[in-house]
């Protein structure tokens, strides 16, 4: 598997802001200040952590009863997590991620550190080695199919690139730096998803022209049919190629992402084996559409 494909399953993702107000019991008190009026909370953040994560579902362990798992090395970019994660059993506390911080809190001679938790009646090496090398690879939520990542990819950045809000709102976690103020904005977009969600910019490119000039109902028919990766490529070309000639013939931006989307829809539902031929012929049958 190549280095690049490597890097980017690592998955660096932050668990969502719980919603219920019952969390700011546990969250520390320096990461807010706030108090309850008429039902509402009045909070005083740094701007710039606004949308930065708050809260994960934790415990307290004495730092000295939590053992390191070595059998799989620590990864040597820190994590993201505001918490160490650790695997507790009836016999055991074992740390598969954020290791350091369990150093640093027995160093600094803490009495507990909070943690994220997994609670297991029992452990093995070969499920902790599973868990600790998940973290990274495997999405909290699951795997996503290509026609998604490129859907969700694509909104996300269609939102920023239309929002007039600070992008340094959301540059904070991996993100945090990556703001540049002498490049354009849709540059710095990019950059700044390729952190937040662990990808190559390239990659983010990638998913923003796949998804480019087609509809969310097309879109949602991609990903219902788990269109792959090697469809939305082989008909790229032949779409640039589309909306270059329909762009000449002073079609509106409405009608070609109309066209485009009837045209990959179609493609899409010869069998496989066709799809290829289709989308030559696509390529040397360009003629003005009528609507």
């Amino acid at each position: 598997m190549e280095k690049k494909e490597l890097m980017e399953k690592q998955n660096f993702c932050e668990t969502a802001v719980q919603e219920s107000l019952g969390f700011l019991e546990n969250v520390e008190q320096e990461m807010i200040s706030g108090e309850v009026v008429k039902d509402s909370i009045q909070m005083a953040w740094d701007p710039k952590e606004n949308y930065a994560t708050q809260h994960e579902p934790v415990e307290d362990f004495d730092p000295q009863k939590i053992q390191p798992f070595e059998l799989i090395p620590d990864y040597l970019e820190p994590t993201s997590s505001l918490y160490p994660l650790v695997v507790k059993t009836p016999d055991s506390i074992t740390c598969i991620e954020g290791w350091s911080m369990v150093q640093k809190a027995r160093k600094e001679g803490q009495s507990v550190i909070r943690c994220r938790v997994h609670h297991l009646k029992m452990v093995s090496d070969i499920e902790l080695s599973i868990r600790k090398t998940a973290i990274r690879m495997m999405p909290q939520g699951g795997e996503a199919s290509y026609a998604e990542k490129a859907r969700n990819v694509a909104k996300v950045y269609r939102m920023l690139e239309s929002s007039k809000e600070n992008l340094n709102m959301f540059a904070h976690g991996k993100a945090k730096g990556v703001i540049n103020i002498y490049v354009p904005r849709d540059i710095n977009i990019r950059n700044l998803l390729a952190k937040r969600f662990g990808k190559w910019r390239e990659t983010i490119t990638k998913y923003i022209e796949h998804a480019d000039y087609l509809t969310d109902e097309a879109m949602q028919v991609l990903v219902q049919e788990k269109a792959d990766k090697e469809f939305f490529e082989d008909f790229h070309e032949a779409k640039i190629e589309l909306v270059n000639f329909l762009q000449k013939q002073g079609v509106s931006q409405k009608e070609i992402v109309s066209r485009v989307s009837a045209e990959i829809i179609k493609i899409w539902n010869v069998p496989k084996k066709r799809r290829r031929k289709e989308i030559r012929n696509l390529w040397v049958n360009l003629k003005p559409f009528k609507f």
